[in-house]
């Protein structure tokens, strides 16, 4: 490994935060950042300097000496740097976080390293120590934003988790592209277009002019048949990259059943618009809600998107849903058993290149932890943080900014307006602020554990993780309750997906 050659993950990136930096790996489809974590400028300088053009015991001669880091012999450098790329692996969480260069073509590895300027790392260790040694931390700006484009759609999917409570006042194209400058300046990495059906909106195409004009990454979901005009200039005059499509079987008759639509054609229409999409350069991945309706049809769809060209196929099992929800869509464990079975010689087999997003199908049960805790480590073991006002932002077809995209709308939810304050303003205004920060106890009643919690631990609670509003909405129809991840929590176990 000595004289091997190794670049860092073309997928990483790095911000410096002023007093601390932070590391987070980009999906490769959508361009959502995701797993976030505090990293001290020295490993950030260490990692990049990882270029695949020299040497590993090269590189790590080069820390030494930045650093001014004694050593008697190469064999101790190595073994002490080697075992330092092990552990950064480790504790950022990606996997592989250094690769060999003779596996990336020569275009790849001179991007990754354009990317990033070793001297824009260099952060006093004094500035830093308070920084590395906070549990919880957002980011400066959001490093992503879901655009709930529209709630208005024009299917009636038997599965959908939104509310679709109708939205008309829309922010203005002149007021998003002043956005989309902030979202460019302050390192915003991907824009989501979702929905309702996105591009029902009657500005949907300025809108992604926009994002192209001010070079956003951006991301469109949709079940429409869009027609190829259309396709073309998203493609060719608004950089548009990839694009998500929902095709659940292709069988018809069982596609109207899951759509609520009646359109004989709709598969053979969405094949072709597939087919299209790739032939013009346009990366494709195609989700697919698994229930008990489509199950025994999906090995067959995978062959057919496999044959076309398709990049990735999403399975996800059916999910309980707040507005539209019937146990019948459940999948038994018999046809779980049997589509897993044949999933794994599907991908055993070479010939087809697609990746598919999940391997293993299966059920699963929201229930109470109910875990005797008696250290901080104990209690939050289970819990994730919310990345609303951490790391992202979503935000509704009228520019105001919600907690969550699953939750009703209400003022109580809203975290800023758009149409009225500049992205700064919103980030880092009163009500970020107060969501950000434990609320005041007497919003729970007397019968909820938050009510009597230890201080240190409601603190933590809030301000470090947040609790899911969605999930005790969902569980206690109720938002001001204990989270449904805290060992406290006590409630009747119940299917999710």
């Amino acid at each position: 490994m000595k004289n091997s050659y190794y670049i860092r993950n073309p997928n990483i990136c790095f911000r410096n935060e002023k007093t601390h930096c932070v590391s987070y790996l980009i999906d490769d489809f959508f361009h959502m950042p995701e797993f976030f974590s505090l990293i001290g400028s020295s490993d950030v300088i260490f990692i990049l300097l990882f270029d695949g053009k020299k040497p590993c015991i090269q590189v790590f001669k080069e820390y030494a000496y930045l650093f001014n880091v004694s050593y008697d012999s190469e064999d101790e450098l190595f073994e002490k740097y080697s075992k330092k790329m092990q552990n950064l692996a480790k504790e950022l969480k990606i996997s592989p976080l250094f690769i060999e260069s003779s596996t990336l073509s020569y275009d790849t590895i001179e991007a990754t390293n354009k990317l990033y300027n070793i001297k824009d790392f260099v952060i006093s260790s004094k500035v830093q120590l308070e920084a590395l040694n906070r549990v919880g931390f957002r980011l400066s700006s959001p490093a992503s934003i879901n655009f709930n484009v529209t709630t208005i759609c024009d299917f009636s999917c038997k599965y959908c988790y939104h509310q679709l409570l109708p939205i008309t006042d829309y922010i203005s194209i002149e007021r998003f592209d002043e956005i989309a400058k902030e979202l460019y300046n302050g390192q915003c990495e991907s824009v989501l277009l979702s929905g309702g059906n996105p591009i029902l909106r009657s500005d949907f195409d300025e809108l992604v002019k926009v994002l192209a004009k001010n070079n956003l990454y951006y991301t469109i979901s949709t079940k429409s048949v869009i027609p190829e005009q259309r396709l073309n200039y998203w493609h060719f005059d608004c950089n548009m990259k990839a694009i998500q499509i929902s095709l659940d079987s292709l069988n018809n008759e069982i596609v109207n059943q899951h759509l609520g639509i009646s359109d004989d054609n709709y598969v053979e229409k969405i094949i072709t618009m597939i087919k299209f999409l790739i032939s013009i350069g346009v990366r494709v991945r195609v989700k697919c809600v698994i229930t008990s309706k489509n199950i025994h049809t999906i090995i067959d769809m995978v062959k057919v998107l496999s044959d076309i060209g398709v990049e990735t196929i999403v399975l996800t099992e059916y999910g309980r849903t707040f507005y539209r929800h019937s146990d019948d869509l459940f999948p038994t464990s018999e046809q779980f058993k049997k589509v897993n079975k044949d999933l794994q010689e599907l991908v055993k087999n070479d010939f087809y290149s697609t990746k598919i997003d999940k391997s293993v199908l299966t059920s699963l049960y929201r229930q109470p932890i109910r875990k005797t805790t008696d250290t901080v480590e104990e209690m939050f073991s289970h819990r994730v943080a919310c990345s609303t006002g951490r790391f992202s932002l979503n935000m509704l077809p009228n520019g105001e900014l919600t907690i969550c995209e699953n939750l009703p709308y209400n003022k109580r939810f809203i975290l800023g307006d758009l149409r009225k304050e500049s992205l700064t303003e919103c980030w880092n205004g009163v009500k970020m602020k107060e969501w950000l920060s434990p609320p005041p106890r007497n919003i729970f009643d007397d019968k909820q554990p938050c009510k009597t919690c230890k201080q240190e631990w409601y603190e933590i609670c809030h301000s470090v993780y947040s609790r899911c509003l969605r999930f005790c909405n969902e569980t206690f129809l109720n938002v001001d309750t204990i989270d449904i991840s805290c060992p406290k929590a006590d409630f009747e176990q119940y299917r999710v997906q």
